[in-house]
């Protein structure tokens, strides 16, 4: 069952009257690419935004706002916070589809490893080695090998604090690994959330002890050294490569053929073909194609 995103839904969820009536077809944050979404604000630094994203119906907001909000249906509340993000995790359990695991007659997995029952494919010739942790929600592909004490498809870190505590956020994206990937040992791989998938193309191959944050895509033939950490939503994309002990904040594209330095702490976008060094992350002059 798909459930409706309007007014009768919100006084279900927050047991409060709204002060205007709504009806939408998705919920996303303000930069949302879906027509006739649900959002919320909580700052000026925003606004701009939400006002120009015709994509934008009704937004939850302080009664502040009310009058900088144009031609949207503003949603007047204590707590946005609180708010959108019960009816998120709300719409995000009732709408998750369980299905039985495949896993490949062909696959290899080691009999120490966990594989869950529901919402995991694994392709043919795919080799699970010892001591493997794997969620719901994963596809992983042929060829492909996951390396000791890995762990796939956990729960990525989103939190939000709100007048009623701090609110874990349900993810109900996937972890998707194409063919011929190879993921270290002790690898940690959230999967995404607000339907966006965390998804790792074809050729790429990571070290040990690499974390992969929730929503992060990264393209083929990536080679990612020991002790990376990749924080939310990351870009990357073909033939990067990323040096030992690296941090990425939450957000940044890194383009094609660019080569990131062992501890460098990359907090801008990274052109193609760029060399990134130090801490933070200084940007080089970019090597010949």
């Amino acid at each position: 069952m798909s459930y409706p995103i309007n007014s009768i839904l919100f006084e279900k969820i927050i047991k409060e009257k709204t002060n205007r009536k709504f009806s939408c077809v998705a919920y996303g944050l303000v930069n949302t690419t879906v027509q006739n979404s649900l959002t919320y604000l909580i700052s000026d630094e925003y606004l701009d935004e939400i006002n120009s994203n015709k994509n934008i119906t009704a937004v939850i907001t302080k009664s502040r706002f009310k009058k900088q909000i144009i031609n949207k249906i503003v949603i007047e509340v204590e707590d946005p916070v609180y708010v959108f993000w019960k009816i998120v995790n709300f719409l995000a359990v009732k709408n998750y589809k369980k299905k039985q695991s495949q896993i490949s007659t062909k696959a290899q997995v080691h009999k120490t490893s966990w594989i869950s029952d529901i919402n995991v494919k694994i392709g043919k010739n795919s080799l699970i080695e010892p001591n493997v942790t794997i969620h719901p929600d994963v596809t992983i592909g042929n060829n492909c090998i996951i390396r000791s004490g890995s762990v796939l498809g956990v729960e990525g870190f989103e939190k939000k604090r709100t007048t009623q505590g701090i609110t874990s956020i349900f993810h109900d994206g996937k972890v998707i690994i194409k063919d011929d990937v190879e993921i270290g040992s002790l690898n940690s791989i959230a999967k995404g959330m607000m339907g966006n998938n965390t998804i790792i193309e074809k050729g790429t191959k990571t070290d040990a002890h690499v974390h992969i944050a929730h929503g992060v895509k990264i393209g083929k033939s990536c080679l990612i050294i020991a002790g990376v950490t990749i924080g939310g939503s990351v870009t990357i994309e073909e033939n990067v490569w990323i040096g030992l002990s690296s941090v990425l904040t939450n957000g940044v594209t890194i383009q094609s053929g660019a080569f990131i330095g062992a501890g460098a702490n990359v907090l801008t976008n990274v052109s193609k073909n760029t060399n990134v060094i130090g801490m933070p992350g200084k940007h080089l002059l970019k090597r010949k194609e």
